[in-house]
């Protein structure tokens, strides 16, 4: 319990990666209980990374239509 700030600093650099642009918005909703410096909140997101190995690609819809129209089109597109 004494360490709570820790999953907070954990989500905010999560959301920080996620939302991948500069913006002037603060990450935070409501009042925050714990309040991160940007170079603290870097420092998580580096960790994040490199705990990932990098591996930071989205999955969207574009990821599985080369499967989806193999599968319509009987392999010709695999």
């Amino acid at each position: 319990r004494g360490k709570a700030w820790t999953v907070y600093l954990l989500a905010v650099a999560c959301l920080s990666l996620a939302k991948l642009e500069k913006t002037t918005m603060p990450l935070s909703v409501g009042d925050p209980k714990f309040i991160f410096e940007d170079k603290t909140i870097k420092r998580v997101e580096v960790l994040v990374m490199g705990t990932l190995k990098w591996r930071l690609q989205a999955l969207t819809s574009s990821s599985f239509i080369d499967y989806f129209l193999s599968k319509i089109y009987d392999d010709e597109y695999a």
